[in-house]
């Protein structure tokens, strides 16, 4: 049987059972772009044009030049972002609850239903962004929208291009978690960790290395470009211009302006490589885990493990590093808590259970 038909069968499958979860998605997306402008449109002119201010702001990624800015709801961003990441959870963490183990050992590889799981998704978000560019180009002028089509076009481009690397992102951590709530608040976390990393290194560096503040500037924009939802709230379009670490190395101060869009191009090229490798990583993972040994959290020791080492080191970078002033104590106290966290969550579950 070729790939594109066994492609297809498990789209099929797909949409059979988890249309539910494609209807809840396309609700959730379209919610702030299209149901809350029909609720403003049948209030009459002033609230339409009233929402629609506050709509173009949301989708101008919340830049706005000259005058005050509009009240933002966050309501395209949360309800985007919470969708994306439950898709991702729910589409592979549901099915380890019944049909996933027999799928396996059928003539199905793993790759194919990564695959086909990725495409569901990636589909059910595009339906939904196809919803809400169609509608604001249609309702535009009753909702006051002015708006030059290069903006709708980065808006719909970047929303799209970063819900489907958060829905990645949460497929992927559900090929090694044993269930969607397990996926889904790891997800969470693996948002923000790329810039929890890069803001340790930096403060490292800062601190120890005594590096100029040309490279916190640096590393500042490397943590934004990083996180996928600085791409949705228009967090990089921000320019740093001083970044200064408080005495007790507990706070970092970031001070800047609101600066030109970013290149296109560059956006929309990093998340779909974002996407792309994530992709990668989860169809490595789940053709490498044994779907018998499962965890509490993780499906697996490994992952438990990894994340073990960097629970320890988001630990160190909270509470040891503030109080260490060289860096061979801060690096020893990282290893102590390691060992701790290996000692509590791997070694004495163990032993109790013996």
């Amino acid at each position: 049987m070729s790939r594109w038909r066994v492609l297809r069968a498990l789209l099929a499958k797909e949409w059979q059972k988890n249309r539910g979860y494609f209807w809840v998605t396309a609700v959730l997306v379209i919610y702030g772009p299209v149901l809350q402008s029909l609720y403003y449109l049948m209030q009459g002119q002033d609230a339409a044009w009233g929402w629609g201010q506050q709509l173009a702001y949301m989708l101008g990624f919340q830049q706005r030049v000259m005058g005050p800015s509009p009240f933002s709801s966050n309501t395209l961003y949360l309800l985007g972002v919470a969708a994306a990441i439950l898709l991702g959870a729910l589409l592979l963490g549901e099915e380890r609850k019944g049909s996933l183990t027999y799928l396996v050992t059928t003539p199905v590889s793993r790759r194919d239903i990564v695959l086909t799981k990725s495409l569901f998704g990636t589909g059910s978000i595009l339906a939904a962004m196809g919803i809400n560019l169609l509608f604001i180009s249609a309702m535009s002028g009753s909702l006051g929208l002015d708006l030059s089509p290069m903006t709708l076009i980065r808006w719909g481009l970047i929303m799209s291009l970063g819900l489907i690397g958060l829905f990645t992102l949460s497929l992927f951590a559900s090929t090694f978690t044993s269930g969607p709530l397990s996926a889904a608040g790891l997800s969470f976390l693996l948002v923000y960790l790329p810039g929890i990393l890069v803001a340790l290194v930096e403060t490292t560096a800062a601190r120890y290395f005594h590096v100029s503040e040309s490279f916190s500037i640096k590393a500042q924009y490397v943590g934004n470009y990083l996180t996928i939802t600085d791409y949705l709230t228009g967090e990089h379009w921000f320019m740093v211009q001083h970044v200064d670490h408080h005495n007790d190395w507990r706070m970092t101060g970031v001070s800047g302006v609101s600066g030109p869009a970013p290149h296109l191009g560059l956006e929309s090229g990093l998340l779909l490589l974002v996407i792309a490798v994530l992709v990668g990583f989860a169809i490595i993972v789940f053709e490498h885990l044994s779907l018998d040994e499962q965890g509490t959290f993780f499906a697996s020791h490994r992952p438990r493990q990894v994340f073990l080492v960097l629970g320890g080191l988001l630990a160190g970078y909270l509470f040891i590093f503030p109080s260490c002033t060289t860096l061979p104590a801060f690096l020893a106290g990282l290893c102590v808590i390691i060992i701790v966290m290996f000692g509590l969550f791997e070694w004495l579950p163990k032993k109790l259970k013996r």
